[in-house]
């Protein structure tokens, strides 16, 4: 088993009245890798000056570790060498065998009028080498060594268990990746378990590699053999509110567009016959979508409308129109002769509904009006109603691309309202075509 030796001296020989301490300097070289420490003992050269006693000595180095012995000399005036055993606890990786500087005596016997310290002291540790552990094995994504996995979600890894060294204890893994482009490396978790849940980084065609490392107190063995993701980002259809089942009374109408999926810090742009998107985005940004001339009758059709990045992937989405022109059972109010009807009121809360529901907004509360039963005390609350509803879907509209101001919804001042009146009933008709 081999050894190292460090030795020290105490200078001249004075009795251990007090306790002496020596600097001690290793004899020989150090290994190069860890070293777990067997035994230790302690060599110190005494005499005594008085007939033979019972002479308890205690030892004490570098670390705390420390050792007793009581020792009787077989007569007085004699000089010996007093091995003093080290209490290391076996294999002990901690013991600071690199480290040792100083070491200590003191007499624990109150003869230290009787012993001398001679100068010349050892440590002596007896070690063995411990030795790397086995890094692990069989690494896998979603049991692949190599695939293709959407930037974002998550892959399970898993690998097949390493082993101790010798001496070694408290093995456990870390899973480390490497970004090849930037050839940078990564700890991502440090675990007992033999898999980890992994998510793929939020790029575009990039590939990333996978290690995992068989790691101890002593040594971090990372694995030959890794597994690899090559990363993407899916294009996805936008999302569009304002077609679909529900009726637009804007004959020139307008699309709130959430664009979809795509490559980060890559543009999206919308293409779509006969209608203008409000500018380029990024995956994610809100737009606009607006039809370049106004509808002059009523019609049902549909709109293909085509979402391509950068590389000039496309995604298509096919969306419903049907623009209904207002049709109202009055249709024309004139002042002065006109009767306004409950329902002219409800048609124009039945309107803003639809509008509503077809730019996903919540349905507005309206306060009932019943043809012979709704009192006209109530016109003021019913178009206040109205009118708030109105704003409300502006106000809607016109947050949704800050970045287009062009295409914000611009009302005419709303006319205040004491009682029935044609000019109320004319500009909410024709405010309801702007919206």
């Amino acid at each position: 088993m081999p050894s190292l030796t460090y030795e020290g001296d105490y200078g001249s020989s004075k009795f251990l009245n007090q306790p002496r301490t020596a600097s001690l300097t290793l004899n020989g070289t150090l290994p190069t890798g860890p070293i777990a420490v067997a035994s230790a003992k302690a060599v110190i050269y005494v005499d005594t000056t008085a007939r033979p006693y019972d002479y308890k000595f205690h030892v004490a180095i570098d670390g705390g570790y420390t050792g007793d012995l009581t020792y009787r000399f077989a007569s007085t005036d004699q000089v010996y060498y007093v091995d003093v055993p080290i209490t290391v606890t076996a294999l002990d990786p901690d013991f600071p065998c690199k480290t040792i500087s100083t070491i200590t005596v003191s007499d624990l016997s109150d003869y230290s009028n009787r012993v001398r310290i001679r100068g010349k002291v050892k440590v002596i540790v007896n070690y063995v080498n411990i030795t790397a552990p086995t890094p692990p094995s069989n690494i896998r994504v979603n049991g692949e060594t190599a695939i293709n996995l959407e930037a974002g979600t998550n892959a399970v890894l898993t690998w097949s268990a390493g082993a101790l060294g010798a001496y070694d204890s408290n093995l456990a893994y870390k899973v480390k990746l490497y970004d090849v482009e930037n050839d940078s490396w990564t700890v991502l978790t440090t675990t007992t378990d033999l898999t980890y849940t992994l998510t793929a980084p939020y790029t575009d065609s990039k590939s990333y590699y996978y290690y995992v490392s068989s790691y101890t107190p002593h040594y971090d063995e990372l694995s030959d053999t890794f597994a690899s993701i090559y990363t993407f980002i899916q294009l996805t259809a936008p999302t569009i509110l304002g077609g679909g089942t529900n009726p637009v009374y804007n004959p020139r109408p307008m699309f709130l567009v959430t664009l979809g999926n795509g490559p980060l810090e890559e543009y999206l742009t919308l293409i779509a016959d006969g209608w203008t998107p409000s500018r380029r985005g990024y995956p994610g940004d809100k737009i606009y979508l607006r039809k370049d001339r106004s509808y002059s009758q009523a019609t049902e059709t549909s709109i293909t409308i085509t979402e391509t990045d950068e590389r000039m992937r496309s995604v298509n989405k096919t969306l419903a129109i049907d623009y209904a022109p207002p049709d109202y059972t009055n249709p024309e109010i004139i002042a002065g002769t006109t009767i306004v009807h409950a329902a002219d009121i409800t048609e124009l809360q039945e309107i803003l509904a639809d509008i509503r529901a077809a730019y996903g907004m919540s349905e507005f509360t309206f306060t009932p009006c019943v043809s012979g039963v709704t009192s006209l005390t109530l016109w003021v609350t019913h178009i206040t109603e109205i009118q708030t509803c109105i704003l409300q879907i502006r106000d809607f509209v016109n947050a949704w691309d800050t970045q287009s101001p062009t295409y914000a919804i611009i009302l005419p001042t709303m006319i205040a309202t004491v009682g029935p009146s044609a000019a109320v009933m004319q500009q909410l008709r024709q405010i309801v075509t702007m919206l």
